[in-house]
Order: structure tokens, then C-alpha cells, then sequence
């Protein structure tokens, strides 16, 4: 069951609103529940604009936060994490990665089961970040990549060219700062253990 959060008639009234696509692809879908089994209805790419029927967000069945947009000639579904308002500049920030490439890779657009071959190429050694875990049985994982002007994308790319076990930044800051605070402690144990020494000599 959806939750409808009210909806803004008066701010609705005073021309069309719209959300802008803030990651290389995005997928559409015909409920709120993309986790749940929500069909594929379309795909749109970044800078994309989607028109809101509803200005309020939509509570899907698997908690996350929804708009209800146009596309096209399709009415359809958009997680609200992958658009921003249309008068908003797209956010800059730095990818969290989790995983690298062990060899080139082409990404895919995925549109219902079907995988279409882009243009885009990503370099052995490239960091990038597997979405909804990594599977080898399967033949395809979808991921986030981030080019050189930071904007953040999302694709698909064979699963055997994806190398496990990659460190985030967020796990290398956190064991960066445990090591500090190891170091620190030691340093001051060993000031003490120096300064009881010297008192006993004298």
C-alpha cells in the first residue's frame, strides 16, 4: 500500500513543475517500488527533465521516497535520490567507491530484461560503486561511475570485470583515524614510561 504524502494544490496551480535527472541513467517505473518487482516503463538520462504530477513525494512499499512524473507519453515513477528540482544545480560531490575494475568495461542502459551497449568505456583500475550487492552468478551488476567534471552516473557493466573487495573512502578515513589514535596513545605511553624512568634513576 502507498503512502501519498498531501498534495500542494497551490503551488501545482501556478504553472507545471518539473525534476531534473542528476545521474547518467535513471530507470522509470510504473509503481513505487523498485526493490519490490516495479516493472521498467522507461529510462531517462542525465539533464532529463520529468514533469511532476504530484509535487509531494510518494512513500513507496519499500520506503524510499518517490516523485510521480510524465515522461514522455508514459506516467511513471522516479526514486526522488536521483532528481533534483529543475531551478536546483545538480550536486558536485565525490563518489563513495567500493569496488574497481579489473579490466575495461563497457556500460550498458538496461530497458526491461534487455541490455543495450553504450558508448561509454570505463578503464581497468577505475574505482567505481556496486549498487544492490555483487553477484558472479549473475552476468551484469549495476553500478555508479564518476567521470571528470564529478558527475555521478549509473549503468550496468559485465559482472567478471568487477574486482571485489575494494575499500571505500569512508573505510579508509575511519582506519585513517584509528591508526592516528593508535599512534597518539603510543606516543603518549612512551613520553610516561620515559618520564617514570627518570624519576626512578634519580
Amino acid at each position: 500500500m502507498l503512502l501519498v504524502l498531501p498534495i500542494k494544490m497551490s503551488a501545482m496551480a501556478d504553472g507545471e513543475k518539473y525534476v531534473r535527472v542528476i545521474y547518467g541513467t535513471v530507470e522509470l517505473y510504473n509503481f513505487a517500488n523498485a526493490s519490490g518487482g516495479a516493472e521498467v516503463v522507461a529510462t531517462a538520462k542525465y539533464g532529463d527533465k520529468l514533469k511532476l504530477l504530484q509535487e509531494s513525494k510518494v512513500l513507496g512499499d519499500d520506503d524510499l521516497d518517490y516523485y510521480y512524473v510524465a515522461f514522455g507519453e508514459q506516467n511513471c515513477y522516479v526514486l526522488a535520490s536521483f532528481v533534483c528540482q529543475d531551478e536546483i544545480a545538480s550536486p558536485k560531490r565525490q563518489l563513495d567507491t567500493n569496488a574497481s575494475l579489473l579490466d575495461d568495461a563497457v556500460v550498458y542502459n538496461k530497458s526491461a530484461d534487455n541490455y543495450e551497449e553504450t558508448e561509454v568505456i570505463l578503464k581497468a583500475g577505475e574505482n567505481i560503486k556496486v549498487l544492490d550487492g555483487l553477484d558472479y552468478l549473475k552476468a551484469y551488476t549495476k553500478i555508479q561511475y564518476q567521470d571528470d567534471n564529478l558527475d555521478i552516473f549509473v549503468g550496468y557493466i559485465k559482472t567478471s570485470t568487477i574486482k571485489k573487495g575494494g575499500i571505500s573512502r569512508t573505510t579508509i578515513g575511519a582506519i585513517c583515524i584509528i591508526v592516528a589514535t593508535v599512534s597518539i596513545v603510543l606516543v603518549s605511553f612512551g613520553i610516561k614510561a620515559r618520564l617514570k624512568k627518570k624519576i626512578r634513576q634519580k
